[in-house]
């Protein structure tokens, strides 16, 4: 493995895994095993510089503000709805600040109910609650007691007096009475009661879409319709008395909230989304019917499905297909041509080709004028207006975010379409950043694995839908995080999905609310959504040489014993790039093993692949590796043994992982049957329905990684049998990988892959342990 690859493997390393990213995001987000510790009063000023209101007692945001011009230690103040009510005083947020900078706290701020008469119209007292580690307890205390502030602990006269919602439940608890009124979670168990009807199913216009969509497609599409053109208020909020009230922030405004349009399209990979929402760019445009104005689609370096045409001012050739009514002066009416039309479809590089194979199959010639923002690409904002989809990427989305002058920051989109979603759940990644700051009416999340690594991931997609007040970090933890990480039903009933559609519900709290969730599986003995073929999973061990367990042993024995130093001082996360290394060492060797042999016979036990070539010759296999040395390696091997094979990996550019693609999905004599595809650049959002076979060279130790791989074969359009064989290194850290998988499913199923937070580090100590045989 070169130093590139291997520096690559080690970010893979940290952003993918689920117990191994505490030096990422997660675990810096939220203090894990936080207490409350007490709450001191700290007055909201600035006032009358800013719009936003406090009308009563409500919960408030808290966001540090480092760049403030006038004071690095700024703490702005956001209301329900995110407008700025203010800045906490400068003293008060001078001993704040450096906590929250440095993660030791987490805060949950409220403004009691104010006084009738005599109010401050210049200041408003607001206790500020905060939330430590007991190790941290005592730094906490002594930074607070050294800027001047006064610590309310549970022990103290005045704790009675606070207003946090994990106190007012407790009270609420213990009180007889009720007087407290509903609780947070009944609260959140209301919300959706009303909305539990059968959503009717659509048709797209037949002059755009050309393919007949599946039942559970229609639906699919009746659901995204009603969102985006949905008029009610947002959830949590009532009418009462001529005004807006939030039930879980008690913020109340006269003016009316904006409806949420669009929401999370969570359905199981391999159902066909992408179709889906296709006709919802078809179906639901700017004055309710499709747009005559139209073109073909254009490729990352020439054109595609056209064979002349003038040029845009990107210098891209832009077929018209029919003419543009025009007003009195001879102008392309503003509305039509350059007002909100414009979907803005973000993916990661290697779905761009399936967007492009979904358009070419599903839609009528001429019927999509699409842009592709990616490479060589126009920096006019009017131009990206004039066309129904434009395609870009994450990365160039990031890499243009430092820009003021960028398009992208430019632009109004009619909508917003984020897939593949899940990429951006470390929010501090400059990637989340970007597309939370794109301009748009319509906001879509897609992504058939909504949650990889833990229920925080979910955060980053509320603040991209805006969805208010989750979408600011304090409100987050406050309200959903805090009661997951204490390991609580109310914070798995408050994050629950729903199936909006089928007859059989979860609650529908939250996330439900706002989400769209299908699966392929069969429930109770039914056929299943689309009736897939079925899919079989088998593990088939590999033996290490005597020579080569000489050498794997010698190594995990050093492994074992400079990680059991780590483990003994407890610097676990000090030396995490270490332990990484090792790992990746000790999963080398199997890989040297298990994919290199010079022998056919010995790279797959039951020589795998010959039997399904006998069998049948023209059944087309995928094998899948994260190492996309170890995929050219194996290319002598296949070829010696009689295979056609074609490679796909992150090296190649977007046009040249299209032709691989395309060609594969060619049956006849002499085409590939074998297709080496780096689980990176192939595991989600492409279709390889023409195979039957797939093949997984290691194991990832976040099984969801491995589902979407499966899911590229096993999916709507696939009608034979599906297998699936995986290949384990015996007697090694592979086999202990696959018990830390079927850990992690039980997690995920009940509860969205994220333990109590007071069991985190145990439990990343625990996996370590097993994976390293200690």
């Amino acid at each position: 493995m070169d130093e590139q690859e291997e520096q690559q493997l080690w970010r893979r390393l940290i952003d993918d895994d689920d117990d191994y990213d505490a030096a990422a995001s997660d675990s810096q987000e939220h203090p894990s095993d936080a207490v409350l510790v007490g709450f001191v009063i700290a007055n909201i000023v600035g006032l009358r510089y800013y719009t936003g209101a406090i009308s009563g007692r409500e919960m408030v945001g808290l966001v540090r503000e480092p760049l403030n011009p006038y004071d690095p230690n700024a703490i702005k103040v956001l209301n329900t709805r995110t407008v700025q009510v203010g800045h906490i005083e400068r003293a008060a947020a001078a001993a704040l600040a450096p906590l929250l900078d440095s993660c030791l706290v987490s805060v949950e701020a409220i403004v009691p109910k104010p006084p009738s008469k005599n109010r401050n119209p210049y200041r408003l007292p607001c206790q500020v609650h905060l939330f430590a580690r007991p190790d941290a307890i005592p730094v906490v205390r002594a930074a607070v007691f050294e800027g001047g502030l006064q610590l309310i602990e549970y022990d103290d006269h005045e704790f009675g007096l606070s207003e946090a919602a994990i106190v007012q439940e407790e009270n609420s608890k213990k009180s007889k009475s009720g007087k407290h009124g509903k609780s947070v979670d009944k609260i959140f168990a209301l919300v959706g009661k009303g909305d539990e009807g059968k959503i009717a199913p659509l048709k797209p216009p037949k002059e755009v879409i050309v393919s007949e969509l599946f039942e559970h497609q229609k639906e699919g599409l009746g659901w995204l319709v009603g969102r985006e053109n949905s008029c009610e208020l947002p959830p949590f909020w009532e009418m009462r008395d001529g005004s807006y009230l939030n039930v879980l922030t008690n913020h109340q405004t006269l003016e009316r909230p904006e409806p949420l349009k669009g929401g999370i399209f969570a359905d199981d990979m391999g159902l066909g989304k992408t179709l889906t929402l296709l006709s919802l760019i078809a179906t639901n445009k700017p004055g309710g019917f499709p747009s005559s104005s139209t073109s073909n689609l254009q490729g990352e370096d020439e054109r595609i499905n056209s064979s002349s045409g003038t040029k845009s001012r990107s210098g891209k050739k832009v077929v018209k297909s029919c003419k543009r009514r025009k007003l009195d002066g001879g102008e392309v009416q503003k509305n039509e041509a350059l007002g909100l039309k414009t979907t803005l479809v973000v993916c990661p590089p290697s779905v761009l080709t399936s967007w492009i194979t979904q358009l070419e199959e599903h839609t009528g010639p001429g019927s999509m004028k699409v842009y592709l923002y990616h490479g060589e690409r126009t920096r006019e904002p009017e131009e990206l207006l004039k066309y129904d989809i434009v395609m870009t990427t994450y990365t160039t989305l990031s890499a243009e975010f430092g820009d003021p002058s960028s398009p992208m920051k430019e632009t109004e989109w009619f909508r917003v379409i984020l897939d593949e979603a899940h990429v951006i759940k470390n929010f501090g990644a400059q990637q989340t950043k970007a597309v939370i700051a794109l301009k748009a009416e319509r906001r879509w999340v897609v992504t058939g694995t909504p949650i990889q690594n833990s229920s925080f991931d979910l955060f980053s997609l509320m603040a991209f839908l805006r969805f208010q007040p989750f979408s600011i970090k304090s409100y987050w933890q406050n309200l959903v995080q805090r009661p997951l990480d204490q390991g609580t039903k109310s914070g798995l009933s408050r994050l629950q999905f729903g199936d909006i559609i089928s007859d059989k519900r979860n609650i529908q709290a939250l996330v439900g609310t706002i989400s769209l969730r299908r699966t392929k599986a069969a429930e109770n003995g039914s056929t299943g959504l689309v009736g897939l073929p079925s899919k079989t999973i088998e593990t088939c061990f590999v033996e290490l040489s005597a020579e080569e367990r000489e050498q794997y042993d010698r190594l995990e024995s050093e492994a074992q014993n400079t990680i059991r130093e780590y483990i003994d001082a407890d610097t676990i996360l000090h030396n995490y790039s270490t332990v990484l290394h090792i790992i990746l060492r000790l999963r080398q060797i199997c890989n040297d093993v298990a994919l290199c042999p010079s022998d056919i016979k010995s790279f797959l036990p039951s020589n795998a692949l010959e039997a399904s070539k006998e069998q049948n010759p023209s059944t087309k296999s995928v094998v899948f590796s994260q190492f996309r040395k170890m995929l050219i390696l194996l290319q002598e091997p296949l070829k010696d043994a009689g295979f056609v094979i074609l490679r796909l990996d992150g090296t190649m550019s977007t046009k040249r992982r299209a032709e691989v693609i395309k060609r594969f999905g060619k049956c006849g004599p002499g085409e590939p049957t074998v297709l080496l595809a780096s689980l990176k650049a192939a595991g989600t959002g492409i279709n390889l329905t023409a195979a039957s076979r797939v093949y997984l060279m290691e194991p990832w130790w976040n099984p969801a990684v491995e589902e979407q791989a499966m899911d590229r074969v096993h999916r709507i359009g696939q009608k034979e049998e599906v297998k699936v064989v995986r290949l384990i290194a015996r007697g090694s850290i592979e086999e202990r990988i696959l018990k830390l998988q079927e850990r992690k499913k039980k997690l995920a199923s009940g509860a969205f892959g994220r333990k109590a937070a007071k069991e985190q580090k145990q439990v990343r100590l625990e996996d370590l342990r097993i994976m390293m045989h200690l």
